[in-house]
């Protein structure tokens, strides 16, 4: 049977293309991603070179002895950039900064949170008191509470930034937890700061993240990525991979402790000036159709999401998702694992 006749392409983005520019990547990667760092981000100064070293070796560096630029927080599209700082600012602070961070997926255990703290040596901790998955509150803090009890925690942490999800400046006198030693109550502290702070002029190789495997075959082994590298692929592949134009409403509802979270959530959106749209929770609450009627009332024009998501809602048939007008979808992306053939006819 014929793929192309049972799965007919519907993304306006042409694959001869994208062959095309990645054949030029491997046949001329100084000229190619050189022209891409020209192309997609902006720099306090032009880099002397495009690429140093080499990966055999483990020793490649890109576009050394420049300073990286940032967007400011009153850049506007569809939301104001410093209301999405505001948002997620935990790490765009800290990049903004040129503080390394290293942001880790909510579900993890005390122990698995401790490993990380451990492995990096953070002196900080950022924390919400508490998050929301499926309607169950978590326990954020409490989490952290414990994992600063593992291996070496106590003694690496200085202080713990705790947000308080359901904070009120008029009722919210005292936090809704315990306060330790150490602990920073965030919300009532930055309410009185400036709301502007200038970016830290960077070097295109300093490091910008740690990212931890898993940890599923061993101990989790921290990945660093850097701030010049990063930021063209972000933006780029963002901009390539997903036809990303003006106006469009991006939406990656990968959990933001991940690589894919990481890039097409935060950085390659907000990279490239669109709206990035922020996803809670799981696929089927409050109902199985939670993923339709984002797209239908937010008008998402690329969903990137996983096959293992697409398993789940296709349990519950196709007539929930033809309850919902999803004409403004144009782009429907798949990640984590190869999808198989049944999830992917179900598109």
């Amino acid at each position: 049977m014929s793929l192309a006749k049972v799965f007919p392409p519907k993304s306006e983005i042409l694959f001869e293309q994208y062959q095309k520019l990645y054949r030029q990547s491997i046949e001329n990667p100084k000229e190619f991603w050189g022209n891409a760092a020209k192309e997609h981000v902006d720099w306090f100064r032009p880099f002397d070179k495009v690429l140093d070293g080499g990966f055999e070796h483990g020793d490649a560096r890109w576009f050394e002895s420049v300073d990286l630029g940032r967007r400011r927080p009153d850049d506007i599209r569809k939301l104001t950039y410093g209301e999405v700082l505001r948002k997620v600012c935990k790490w765009l602070a800290c990049a903004r900064i040129g503080a390394v961070h290293s942001v880790v997926f909510a579900g993890f255990s005390a122990e698995a949170l401790g490993q990380r703290i451990s492995a990096a040596k953070s002196k900080i901790v950022v924390t919400a008191d508490v998050g929301r998955r499926g309607g169950k509150t978590i326990g954020l803090k409490d989490i952290v509470n414990d994992a600063l009890t593992k291996l070496d925690c106590n003694s690496v942490v200085e202080h713990v930034m705790v947000w308080e999800r359901f904070y009120n400046a008029e009722s919210s006198a005292s936090p809704p937890y315990e306060m330790k030693d150490r602990d920073i109550r965030m919300d009532p502290l930055v309410a009185v700061q400036r709301p502007y702070c200038p970016p830290v002029h960077m070097d295109s190789e300093d490091n910008l993240f740690i990212l931890y495997t898993s940890g599923s075959t061993g101990n989790p082994k921290g990945l660093v990525h850097t701030t010049g590298g990063y930021a063209v692929y972000a933006k780029m592949t963002t901009q390539v991979t997903f036809d990303l134009q003006p106006g469009d409403v991006f939406a990656c509802v990968a959990d933001c402790g991940w690589i894919t979270g990481h890039t097409y959530v935060v950085y390659g959106p907000l990279l490239n000036g669109s709206t990035s749209f922020m996803f809670e929770s799981t696929p089927v609450y409050p109902n199985e159709g939670r993923y339709w009627d984002m797209i239908q009332r937010h008008k998402i024009t690329q969903f990137y999401t996983a096959p293992t998501a697409i398993r789940l809602l296709m349990r519950y048939g196709d007539e929930i998702p033809k309850k919902y007008d999803l004409s403004s979808l144009r782009v429907l992306g798949s990640v984590g694992e190869p999808i198989n053939p049944e999830a992917w006819r179900c598109k």
